[in-house]
């Protein structure tokens, strides 16, 4: 069971959630909620110190972008998708979620459980 006060922590950093608290296992924070940047950074501070759990080996990059890589990778799509519609009539689709692995609510809760955040 994930902790209510996890869900609020994480709520303070993105949009509310409209389900049950037991089906918030597999939902990720940056490709499902949006969540990168400044407000992982401190999402995370409020997390460690809030359940005392330690995260030793733990590289952001690996699961977030930072604010500006966000900004250029919208820029680039942005304009990749006007010219592929100029020339093809169809829209580029996105495909940055799989540029970055997933850190999900579970994965959370798992730090909470044994008090070390390992991935």
């Amino acid at each position: 069971m994930i902790n209510k006060k996890l869900i609020e922590i994480i709520e303070g950093y993105g949009a509310p959630f409209d389900m049950p608290i037991n089906g918030l296992e597999c939902v990720s924070l940056y490709h499902d909620m949006g969540i990168y940047g400044d407000d992982v950074d401190y999402l995370f501070d409020e997390y460690i110190n809030t359940f005392d759990v330690t995260v030793p080996t733990f590289c952001f990059c690996d699961y977030f972008p930072d604010e500006r890589t966000v900004d250029l990778e919208e820029f680039r799509f942005f304009i990749a998708n006007i010219f592929r519609f100029i020339f093809t009539g169809k829209k580029a689709k996105r495909n940055d979620g799989e540029l970055y692995k997933r850190l999900t609510i579970g994965d959370l809760q798992i730090g909470i459980d044994t008090g070390i955040l390992e991935l």
